[in-house]
């Protein structure tokens, strides 16, 4: 058939993207993952002409600066392994049959993927930690020697409490003497250093000889985001719950929908991840190389500049350090208006503060509340020294006023659109109060919307929904509709646009 008889591809109203990368993407995560890959891969060969001596002395007593080499050979492996699956996951999206919607199955195939990138995330983040600490921290060659000593004492001592706990508390003879000489070497290699005890080790757990004889994970990831510089922290994951214990669920069975659909089985999510994995394994390479004195012409410093620990990172992690003042009037990521009433600055540096709301909250019980300065997003200080003033009168005129500072966004509002945002939220508010307004046209927003028309709105343009807008949403309506108005499935009400249908069309 000539290709100008060809029937071309219909697009349809239900059309979404699709999970396969573009050549862009394809292209940006070859170099990615290239950069990190590569840099191992020197610089194992610069530690070792092969991987005899490493494979071989897993369990030997070696000498210290041996001992360096085979800790650093193992954070090469590591990275590689990340890379090699990275790389996988890249060579799976890009078999993927081009399809305009994500199904089920495509949907928990992409969630696979991402489960996978968050199990490694963690695994690099915990080596991160442990880098920056020894780049921190080190003064000899022997804390490396302890530190493996310290992983064959784990591995021996988790050996033997199983055995124990399956067999009513006999032990294994050889397991046993393998613990004493894991644990003598420890002792030998703190006597010449001249100390008790080491920044890594629990010392009352190496004393009773109980696992795990390390500092907890959460201990020396915290530690670590305390001494990082402004580029290791994004790295890191700016803070526990972001760097790692988020991903550390994941290991976890989830029930939910919480990563299912939306940004969960996005393309660009996955792409996100595989970028993030590959900044954590280039600056994992770049403390690598440090800590083995070896200069690495083609490593991170060439992709990002000789200064690049003064790059770009700094203006990002300042907006965890957002200077604001008592009394000024705001607004938060979810677009409340607040003012500001009490400050906090955390031992990492960083601001919370704790908030007014002058409208709605978004728990009627919680007026007040505190928030970290990230999710502030516009400061006024015209308004600063006025606050009494305005409070009043945005409690006159709060629409009006809400909008006035949210201008830059989308408000207008086309029929039941989802990107109905303030106006529409306004609107439903004010025939929440008077009931008698519009009383069909109110259950008809109910019911596609809950009360809570900014949640959708908000959702569909990308913006972070408050963890309180669906709890808000579901008190209010519970009292005056079944609360399957809020739950119904959205395919089952009648939409007026193509934008609506396409949106909450369910197969």
């Amino acid at each position: 058939m000539d290709s100008k008889d060809k029937t071309p591809e219909k697009d349809t109203e239900d059309a979404k993207p699709n999970i396969k990368l573009t050549d862009e993407q394809d292209k940006k995560l070859d170099r990615l993952f290239t950069i990190p890959l590569r840099s191992a891969n020197r610089l194992m060969e610069q530690l070792f002409t092969d991987d005899k001596f490493y494979e071989t002395t897993t369990y030997a007593w070696v000498g210290e600066k041996s001992a360096k080499k085979l800790f650093l050979f193992g954070v090469c492996k590591e990275v590689i392994k990340a890379c090699v699956g990275l790389m996988n996951d890249k060579e799976f999206l890009q078999e993927v049959p081009s399809q305009k919607e994500l199904d089920r199955m495509a949907k928990i195939i992409v969630g696979s993927i991402t489960d996978v990138q968050t199990y490694r995330i963690r695994k690099m983040v915990e080596l991160l930690s442990i880098l920056i600490l020894f780049d921190r921290n080190a003064k000899r060659d022997e804390e490396y020697r302890i530190f493996l000593s310290a992983e064959n004492l784990d591995l021996s001592l988790a050996q033997q409490e199983d055995f124990r706990e399956l067999y009513e508390k006999r032990s294994v003879s050889n397991t046993q003497e393998s613990i004493n000489g894991f644990a003598k070497r420890i002792q030998d290699d703190l006597k010449v250093l001249g100390v008790s005890d080491i920044w890594f080790l629990d010392n009352e757990k190496l004393r009773k000889l109980k696992p795990s004889v390390f500092k907890k994970k959460r201990t020396l990831y915290l530690t670590a985001l305390l001494v990082a510089n402004a580029d290791e922290r994004l790295a890191l994951g700016i803070s526990y719950g972001r760097g790692y214990s988020r991903p550390s669920q994941s290991i976890h069975p989830l029930l939910g929908s919480h990563d299912y659909g939306k940004d969960d089985n996005d393309t660009s999510h996955i792409v996100g991840n595989s970028s993030h994995l590959s900044k954590i394994a280039m600056h994992i390479m770049h403390l690598a190389y440090k800590l083995a004195g070896i200069n690495d012409p083609e490593g991170l410093t060439k992709i990002m500049g000789e200064n690049f620990e003064k790059s770009e990172a700094s203006k990002n992690i300042a907006r965890f350090k957002k200077e604001l003042e008592i009394g000024d009037l705001v607004l938060t990521a979810w677009e409340d208006l607040a003012l500001i009433v009490e400050e906090h600055t955390s031992k990492s540096g960083y601001k919370a503060y704790k908030i007014k709301y002058l409208l709605r909250p978004p728990l009627p019980e919680f007026p007040e509340d505190w928030m970290e300065s990230s999710n502030i997003e516009v400061r006024n200080a015209f308004f600063r020294g006025h606050a009494q003033e305005w409070t009043a009168h945005t409690r006159t005129h709060g629409n009006w006023f809400s909008k006035e500072m949210g201008k830059t966004k989308d408000l207008k509002l086309e029929g039941a659109s989802l990107r109905a945002k303030v106006r529409a939220h306004g609107w439903v508010g004010q025939a929440h109060i008077n009931s008698e307004d519009l009383p069909s046209k109110k259950s008809s927003l109910q019911k596609i919307f809950g009360l809570n028309l900014s949640l959708h709105a908000r959702e569909a343009r990308g913006t972070p929904i408050s963890p309180y807008a669906a709890l808000r949403a579901a008190r209010i309506s519970a009292s005056e509709k079944p609360l399957s108005l809020i739950l119904e499935p959205m395919a089952r009400i009648a939409l007026a646009t193509p934008t609506l249908r396409k949106l909450c069309s369910a197969n």
